[in-house]
Formats: C-alpha cells, structure tokens, sequence
C-alpha cells in the first residue's frame, strides 16, 4: 500500500513527465470515423456580390461544422449541380432523389465596407416547409462567429439539440524552445481564432470554465508548489486564492479546480499535512469546508449538475478509481470496478454518464460511465496508447480529450462513431476542457 501511494503520487504530482519534444503542424481538421447514418444536407455556396465576403466562406464553415457534428453528410459543393439562392427556385424532387432531406440557403449582403448581413433560409424538404429565415448583421472580423453561430440554430432546427459550433475550448500548450513555453490558450471548436490567455515560464495545469464563460481557473508553479489561480478571459485580471485565505497559506499545494454549476462554489484538492483531500471554497460566504477525509489520496473533483455531489479519483480501494460523495463527505459510492486505473472525471452535463480515463495494461483509453445502467464503454486507442482530460461538450453530444504526445485534439461523439483530430501549428497541446454554451 505504502507503494502504491507513492506511485500515485508520482503520477499526480509530477506533470513534467507528460510533455515532451513538441510536433509542428498546420492547423487542420482530420475526419477520423466513418459516418454512416449521417443525414445528407445539401449547403448551397451563399451568394456574395464581388467583393463582398470571401467567397462561399460562410456557407463552407457551416458545412465543415455539421459534417464534424458526425448528424449530417453534407454535399460536395462542387457537384451540387443546381444552386438555388431563392425557396422559390428550390426544385424538391431534384433535391429528394439526392436523398436530402433539408437545404440551406443564404445571401451574404455588404451595406457599407467590412459590414456584413448574412441571410439565410432551412427549407426541409420533405415536409416542403421552412424551418428558419434569418438576418444576421457582421463585422468583417466577425464573420467566422456568425458562420458558427448560423451552425448552431441550424443543428438546433433539425435535431433539437443545442449546438456547440460557436463554443470554445481552452488547453495548455508547450512550445520547449520558448522562454515561456508554457501558455494557457483558447480557440475555436475547429482550431481556429487561438487566444493566447497566459504565457509562462512554469507548469500550467487543469484549466477549467466558469458556468458563465467569463473565468478560467488553473493550476500554475510560479511559486513552486502548485497553486490555483483564477484569470477573467476578457479583462485578463487574475486572482490568487492562496493570497486571499489564511487556510489555503498553509497547505503543500491546492489544485485541480472544478466550479460548482451556479459559479458560487469551486472545489479543489489541497495537500496538507501529508494528505490529500477534496475542499470546496464558498466564494459568497468566503469559507471553506473539508469533504473527503481519508488517509489515502482523494483528487480530481467534478460536480454533478445539481451541484449535490462529487465525483472524484481516489486509491482508497487499492488503485485509483472513480467515487461519488455529497458535500459533507458521508455519502462515498465507488463507481468504477473494471480497470487497474480510473481517473480524471468528466459529467455529462445532464449527469447521465461519466467520461473518464480507463487504464488497463500499458493502454489508456477514454470511457464513458453510464450513472444509470452502471455500463463502462472504452472507446479504440484511435492511433495512440496514451489518452488524457475528457471533457464533454455542453450539449453531452461530443467529448474533447489529448490524445499522446501530439500537437492536436481528438473529438469523439458519445457513442464513438464518429470522430475528428483538431491539429494545431505547433507544440504540444494538453487539458483541454470544453467551454459552457456562450452568449451571442
């Protein structure tokens, strides 16, 4: 036992051993699954007078979007054949013996110069009806948001499910050659508009969101021992909670935040003397209250959407596994049985099923627990032996995770059909964790 706690440890507390020499690569989607069962949906290129957009980049971005969705098949734009820019010139039995089921199609209108309005139309085809007909006002250094956001009442319209397209991930990204090769950053679902929100000399670890997108908590070594900071994504303003309560100045390291749904309560992991137990910080009532209590490590909070409960890794039954406890710390349910090491715990936003990290043998994978059936599925290796910090979207449709030593993400439907690898211009890139649906 004495071992296996030091190697936990080790495990836990010694990121330096996850990065190594970085992978350089263009940015670039790869469709990693096969998509049967998606549903064709023909996009028509959208019409721009010259110079009024870059051509058909609307329409492309949408189509790229749904097709990464793994629900819908779209059309190859160069073979449509007929391109209708008006519901009156739409012919439904051309359409039909596709197989289509739904259009889209769209104008983009320049009113003055880098102003754009995007109209657009979703004309279901079977039923011969309209299912949207919107305006969409855009700067030119908006039009890429407003391609997504168009993406996500079209998912909506056809599935009823929210869509995730105009969302963001953040992640750690290492760059070995830089002076501060650590940065904490945030981007597009597809890769793309990358923010850089912290550069570093030290380790970043575990950043999490705010339910209400404007924070992102994380793990740093600026002053040696792992400490937690809060960071405004717009204002940049960072707040060090060790700096602001006396309990937290005493302890050997505080770390993996996790926020509470309502944003009032953050949980974490506080090593003090010589244990590790989860804690969760009241920011109203500026308190903070012990729930896990035990001699053996207990790490890596996640709140269930009713904000009732952790989930959490511990090694309390020999190897680390999955458990779930009240705020009081009296209520312990182990949840995962299968597997030599279950870790990092990531809810379904309606708490319905658990991603996780499934070891077994020298392969981890990701698994998703379902709460209900008490069912472990373990996705394939998708090419690598080494899969780390799930994370669901905020639809629960897709999970986002690191996939080895590499400069890209992988994005896997929840039922693991289907799946793509976001691959960046540089470094290796680690902890992603998928934004809440943001506001518009």
């Amino acid at each position: 036992m004495l071992f296996l706690r030091k190697r936990y440890i080790l495990i836990l507390w010694c990121p330096l051993l996850w990065w190594t020499t970085p992978t350089f690569a263009v940015l670039k989607i790869d469709i990693i699954g096969g998509v049967e069962g998606a549903a064709p949906i023909a996009i028509i290129p959208f019409q721009a007078p010259a110079g009024a957009a870059p051509k058909d980049e609307v329409s492309a971005i949408v189509a790229a979007d749904l097709r990464r969705s793994g629900y819908f098949a779209p059309l190859d734009q160069a073979t449509l054949g007929e391109k209708p820019t008006e519901a009156e010139q739409i012919n439904y039995t051309y359409w039909r013996a596709k197989g289509v089921d739904n259009i889209l199609i769209g104008k983009v209108l320049s009113p003055s110069p880098n102003q754009y309005t995007i109209q657009f139309q979703l004309i279901d085809l079977v039923k011969k009806q309209q299912l949207l007909a919107l305006s969409v006002s855009s700067t030119a250094a908006d039009l890429r948001k407003k391609s997504h956001q168009i993406s996500d009442v079209v998912f909506e319209a056809i599935t009823g499910k929210k869509g995730i397209f105009s969302t963001r991930i953040a992640y750690v990204l290492y760059l070995h050659k830089d002076k501060q090769p650590y940065r904490l950053a945030v981007a597009d679902v597809d890769g793309e508009n990358e923010q850089i929100i912290l550069y570093s000399k030290t380790i970043l670890l575990s950043p999490a969101w705010s339910h209400d997108g404007q924070w992102l908590a994380y793990v740093t070594f600026e002053h040696e021992a792992p400490e937690i900071y809060m960071q405004n994504i717009h204002t940049a303003k960072r707040e060090r909670l060790s700096a602001q309560y006396a309990e937290l100045k005493q302890a050997t390291s505080i770390s993996a935040p996790a926020w509470a749904p309502d944003d009032k309560k953050l949980a974490f992991t506080m090593i003090k003397n010589g244990n590790s137990d989860i804690y969760y910080l009241d920011m109203q009532r500026k308190f903070i209250s012990r729930i896990s209590n035990h001699y053996e490590i207990d790490t890596e909070p996640a709140w269930t959407p009713d904000g009732k409960s952790i989930i959490f890794t511990s090694g309390r039954g020999g190897t680390p596994q999955l458990y779930k406890t009240n705020l009081a710390g009296d209520n312990v349910e182990r949840l995962t049985f299968e597997g030599k090491y279950n870790a990092r715990a990531s809810v379904a936003p309606d708490g319905k099923s658990v991603a996780f990290i499934y070891t077994q043998g020298n392969n981890s994978n990701i698994a998703v627990l379902n709460m209900e059936r008490k069912t472990v599925q373990v996705f394939p290796d998708n090419g690598s032996t080494l899969h780390e910090s799930p994370s669901f979207a905020p639809n629960g449709q897709m999970i986002v995770y690191a996939a080895g030593y590499k400069g890209k993400l992988s994005v896997v439907t929840v039922d693991g059909r289907f799946g793509y690898d976001v691959s960046f211009r540089e470094g290796v890139v680690r902890e992603p964790v998928w934004s809440p649906l943001l506001p518009n």
